[in-house]
């Protein structure tokens, strides 16, 4: 099961599950936040709750970050699960996790 919350301005946490079984309520969820909030200039995206993250999840995850960057917005994710930082690095997707001095 796929959660997002939206603690503060400019900060998003995802948690549970984000494969091809979530990843339409991911989108629809992020669509509804990011226009809420279009004044914001850059979002942290945590996903230390990340359980379970499939090829249809990072394709969601490289579209948001395309999206904002054409947009001028930048995207910081921080605190990868494990899961997500060995799918991110064996798919050789390594700007999308946070700089080595940078995580926890």
């Amino acid at each position: 099961m796929f959660q997002l919350s939206h603690p503060t301005p400019g900060n998003l946490a995802m948690a549970g599950s984000l494969t091809i079984y979530e990843v339409s309520q991911a989108h629809h969820e992020l669509a509804a936040v990011l226009h809420s909030e279009s004044q914001v200039n850059a979002w942290r995206l945590d996903l230390s709750a990340v359980e379970e993250l499939d090829t249809a999840g990072v394709q969601l995850l490289l579209a948001l970050h395309k999206s904002l960057l054409h947009l001028g917005i930048v995207l910081e994710t921080f605190n990868p699960a494990a899961a997500v930082r060995e799918l991110l690095e064996l798919l050789r997707l390594t700007h999308l996790l946070p700089p080595p001095a940078a995580q926890a």
